[in-house]
């Protein structure tokens, strides 16, 4: 049997009374504070300090370490003190512990945690040095994050720059490669279309000085001495009417203000301008055939300022003065109407000759559907292409017939007041 004296033990007494409520004895239990011991042996590796069973009176009934049994606790007055009032956070004594006190109403009894100052820094130090750690962590980052961004962004800027500097310099073929999909990528994207645009352009209008320049060496061989041949042909038209040929002399006439109209530089050539050549041109024919061919233009004032290009009607009456007029009829007849049609400026001519048969139409369309000419048709192409290269694929000549019946050819130019650029 175990010592009932033995400090490790404690007792709790119970009155016994009988039916008339006399005492007759009492019940006396002895509870081994081992047993406290054994509970807590599960959290032996993460208990921390001690653990103290008061009674009221400040007897010690359970000790973990075992120094304290049949004594009073050292720290009772520190703890009486700092816990009235019913307060329970953790009291520190001296510089060395922490106390905390836990009391049953029911019975009196205190519980008292005793843990050593050190031991809780102990068990924190791994808690501190994880939150360094992730707060080193997120220091690092939030510097290093936006400084690779901005060294990023400042790298992408100076491409940038690198190729606007080389435009500059005249290198059109630089683009710059960027394929994101922010501010920046946009901006490559639009500034390398940009490029291609205008590298389009100035292929257009390259080649379409060429083709200008071509027509009017072809159209006028006599380029190199105008004045000379201005007289000469005056001096013809003289003799001629001294002679009694006036018609001759017209024609001369004729020949010789259209000859001026096209060798003459101007800085802006206007729908007026291309007309009066057309209507030049017409008159010789006209006093050649006599009664049989007429001709009618049809143009509103209001757009005789419009611009238009050089040379861009005269071949296509051609054609018809060649390939159209039937020389056996008396009614060969031309018409040029101009007019407008929202932002376009539309010339059709329209003429009563032979017509073209299906399969030559056919012909004529896919050769002016040709990126490239080839050396056929060379006044229709060539005012189809100079066009196109010039306005873009928008504008051009269309052309439909029927054998027998006649031709139209309709011509379209962007809508806009007469500018420089269109004598190009």
């Amino acid at each position: 049997a175990a010592d009932q004296w033995a400090p490790e033990l404690y007792a709790i007494r119970v009155p016994i009374n009988n039916r008339q409520l006399k005492n007759a004895g009492q019940f006396l239990v002895y509870l081994d504070s081992g047993g406290i011991t054994d509970a807590l042996t599960s959290y032996k590796d993460s208990f921390k300090g001690d653990i103290a069973v008061l009674s009221a009176d400040g007897k010690v009934l359970y000790d973990s370490e075992g120094k304290y049994y049949g004594k009073t606790y050292p720290y009772m007055d520190v703890t009486d003190s700092l816990y009235d009032g019913g307060n329970t956070r953790p009291a520190e004594v001296s510089s060395r512990m922490y106390i905390n006190k836990l009391t049953s109403a029911d019975n009196g009894y205190v519980v008292i945690g005793a843990v050593p100052k050190k031991d809780v820094e102990a068990s924190y130090s791994g808690i501190r040095k994880t939150i360094i750690t992730i707060s080193g962590i997120c220091i690092l980052f939030a510097i290093f994050f936006p400084a690779f961004f901005v060294i990023n962004f400042a790298n992408r800027t100076n491409r940038i720059i690198r190729i606007t500097r080389k435009v500059k310099n005249g290198d059109l073929s630089a683009r710059i490669d960027n394929p994101g999909e922010d501010e920046l990528g946009q901006i490559s994207r639009s500034f390398n279309d940009m490029l291609d645009e205008l590298n389009l352009y100035i292929e257009r209008v390259y080649k379409a000085e060429i083709k200008q320049k071509q027509t009017e060496l072809v159209a006028l061989q006599a380029r190199i001495n105008p004045h000379f041949l201005y007289n000469t042909l005056e001096v013809i038209r003289m003799r001629a009417i001294s002679q009694g040929a006036k018609d001759v002399g017209e024609m001369i006439y004729s020949l010789s203000v259209l000859f001026k109209s096209l060798v003459k530089q101007k800085k802006i050539y206007t729908l007026k301008d291309e007309l009066e050549a057309c209507r030049l041109y017409l008159e010789l024919f006209r006093i050649r055939y006599k009664e049989k061919f007429s001709y009618t233009i049809d143009s509103d004032p209001a757009l005789q300022g419009k611009s238009v290009m050089r040379l861009s009607l005269q071949p296509l009456i051609e054609n018809y003065i060649v390939h159209g007029i039937q020389t056996n009829r008396d009614d060969n007849h031309l018409d040029i109407r101009v007019k407008e049609e929202s932002d376009m400026l539309v010339a059709v001519i329209t003429d009563n000759g032979k017509g073209i048969t299906p399969e030559r139409l056919a012909e004529i369309h896919e050769e002016l559907g040709k990126p490239e000419e080839s050396g056929e048709m060379f006044g229709l192409r060539s005012v189809h292409s100079r066009l196109q290269f010039l306005y873009g694929p928008a504008y051009g000549v269309e052309i439909d017939s029927r054998p027998g019946v006649g031709t139209v050819v309709t011509v379209r130019y962007p809508n806009r007041e007469g500018t420089d650029a269109e004598d190009v």
